[in-house]
């Protein structure tokens, strides 16, 4: 039984009133005072205020502004067919454009269609097989190595969570260590990884030395779009990367190869690296595939990872370029770590205080530490260290790390009022470690109001704050830079007069207010609000969010083969313009509406006529 009577909104009925409708029709609602209920439903264009027209008993709006609008859609696992995929669609290659003026409203019906599936068939073919490999016992099948194989969505937007797709070497169906997957047309970044069984005997894995052998395979921005695509890679056995690092004992350690795009390792790894002295080199060989590097565009990085007693006490990452320090483009380099050799390591001693509650009062918190610089520059910025520590009960906590400047970030176990806070320090040789302290700042108060395109209180509608997503990088990039702030999400719902209060972390935000789909009324969007943090109390004011009336697009969501796709989840997406310094070619993504194809694949989006203020 349907307990939501007609109603002829924007007018609207008090909540006594419609409680007495309901009740005679056998429902019971708890009631909220005289709040009234927000409908975007209309008669005539005088219903729909200033920017709106009546359409189909609904206000829409007569402008837009949403270039670069993306539209994503999931197929749910009970679908006909595509089922469990999902596919990008970018509106304006498809000529829908929900841009500029419209007076008689912006009411666009355009099926979505996904992307037609594609028949992958994939093998790894080493021919002669390595020496260190027992055939048999190694799982080939004549040259063919039994592998596992991710293909990863490459999205020219950072942001959208599309699926990840994997699958494996299937002898039984598939003899030939063949592996076979569906997935939707598009460009993959595709990651090949042998997968050699472990077979045991004496307590050990006959089958080391074969995984040693035969590295991982990553292929970037690899076609997918035909029909059937083959991924048939051969090869002889792979390449040495022969090194020595000297000036530095490292027993222990590990080094290997990873790409930069995603930071896969494409390489095998030389693991516990054995030092005679600190005054003889460390030799160490890497397989990898030279083929991918000098033909596939990818950018190789050496990594240099401490064991972790040795990262306890302060040892960093250390990362190179190949192309940097392979100038001769042999694959042999020397790399010297004297400058770690001789630099002192520094026991820091620390508190994260509340000040608010006493002078000393000290508060548990998780704090992270990670460098800006290390030992002055001295390996030109490729070095990382990273940890991450837990205070004990009264905030105090204790690392070793060596002179440089670092950013330490203190998150409070107890998120009501106090802030994540950040701090920069500046750690110098010969310095007293002991005796710093991070002062937790307060939360600040984010508030506003949200209004009906008419002008109304927008109640119960709900408001969620997230960290805005971070601007595209490298894995390089990632390591070694200092990433923004990242806020903590945060909820609420809009009081009676529309007003709301959240108290959030410093750092940037995105904000949105999401009317329930029975209002007919679309998300309020507001992107990349910027929160300071500050010793005191502090109110950011959004003012007052008027929500506009809706954008619409709808239509039915068809798979390639015209299957409806009931059930399917479709969320739209805003790329943002660039911030300085970020990846024009791949902008951040905001959500800004989201709906449930309904059993007969039909849908509507009520999309917001702007994200600007």
């Amino acid at each position: 039984m349907t307990c939501r009577p007609e109603l002829s909104l924007p007018r609207v009925l008090t909540a006594i009133g419609l409680a007495a409708a309901l009740v005679s029709n056998g429902c019971g609602i708890p009631l909220a005072g005289d709040l009234e209920t927000i409908d975007n439903t209309c008669d005539g264009n005088a219903d729909c205020g200033t920017g709106g027209v009546c359409r189909d008993q609904m206000c829409v709006s007569t402008k837009a502004d949403l270039p670069g609008l993306l539209i994503q859609v999931d197929v749910p696992s009970d679908a006909p067919d595509a089922q469990s995929t999902s596919s990008l669609i970018d509106l304006a290659a498809q000529s829908v454009m929900l841009q500029g003026q419209a007076d008689n409203g912006f009411v666009k019906t355009h099926d979505l269609i996904t992307e037609h599936l594609v028949q992958v068939t994939g093998q790894l073919q080493i021919d002669p097989p390595p020496a260190a490999c027992n055939l048999a016992d190694a799982g080939f099948v004549e040259s063919a190595v039994p592998v596992t194989v991710e293909l990863r969505p490459v999205v020219n937007a950072v942001g959208i969570p599309l699926t990840v797709y994997s699958g494996s070497s299937d002898i039984e169906n598939e003899p030939s260590n063949a592996v076979l997957m569906s997935v939707p047309a598009g460009y993959y970044d595709v990651y090949i990884l042998p997968a050699i069984p472990e077979v045991m005997q004496d307590g050990q894995d006959t089958n080391q030395a074969c995984r040693d052998a035969i590295p991982p395979i990553f292929l970037p921005n690899h076609d997918f779009t035909q029909a059937t695509v083959t991924l048939q890679i051969s090869g002889s056995e792979p390449s040495d990367l022969i090194g020595s690092f000297v000036g530095l004992d490292l027993q222990g350690w590990s080094v290997d190869l990873v790409e930069n795009k995603r930071g896969r390792v494409i390489s095998t790894a030389d693991q516990d690296l054995e030092t005679t002295s600190a005054v003889d080199p460390t030799n160490f060989a890497l397989k990898f595939w030279p083929e991918q590097i000098e033909s596939e565009s990818v950018s190789a990085i050496i990594r240099l990872t401490p064991p972790e007693d040795q990262h306890e006490l302060g040892m960093p990452t250390v990362l190179w370029h190949l192309s940097a320090v392979d100038l001769d483009g042999d694959y042999q380099v020397q790399l010297d770590l004297s400058a770690l050799s001789v630099a002192e390591v520094i026991h820091l001693g620390a508190k994260t205080r509340d000040l608010s509650a006493g002078p000393d009062v000290g508060v548990p918190a998780t704090v992270v530490i990670q460098s800006e610089e290390l030992l002055d520059g001295e390996f030109g910025g490729n070095v990382s260290y990273k940890t991450t520590v837990t205070t004990d009960g009264d905030g105090a906590f204790e690392a070793w790390i060596l002179p440089g400047t670092y950013q330490v970030v203190a998150v409070p176990s107890s998120t009501s009022d106090l802030a994540i806070t950040e701090e920069t320090w500046d750690i110098n040789p010969g310095d007293l470690g002991d005796g710093r302290a991070i002062d937790i700042k307060p939360k600040a108060s984010l508030e506003g109001s949200a209004t009906t395109p008419q002008g109304g209180a927008a109640h119960d509608v709900s408001v969620l704050l997230q960290a805005s997503a971070p601007e595209s990088a490298t894995f390089l990039q990632s390591m070694l830079r200092i990433a923004e702030l990242q806020a903590t999400s945060a909820t609420t719902v809009t009081g009676g007069s529309g007003a709301f209060a959240l108290a959030v972390d410093p750092g940037v935000l995105d904000v949105s207010l999401r009317p329930s789909s029975a209002s007919s009324l679309p998300w309020l969007v507001r992107p990349r609000v910027t929160i300071q943090p500050s010793d005191e109390p502090q109110k950011a004011d959004l003012g007052t969010l008027a929500i506009s009336n809706p954008v619409v697009l709808r239509g039915l969501v068809r798979s390639a083969a015209g299957h409806e796709l009931k059930g399917a989840q479709i969320r739209a997406w805003l790329t943002l313009p660039s911030t300085d310094g970020g990846d024009e070619e791949r902008p951040t993504a905001i959500q800004i509406a989201e709906t449930t194809a309904g059993a007969d694949g039909s849908y509507q989006l009520l999309l917001p006529a702007s994200i600007s203020q």
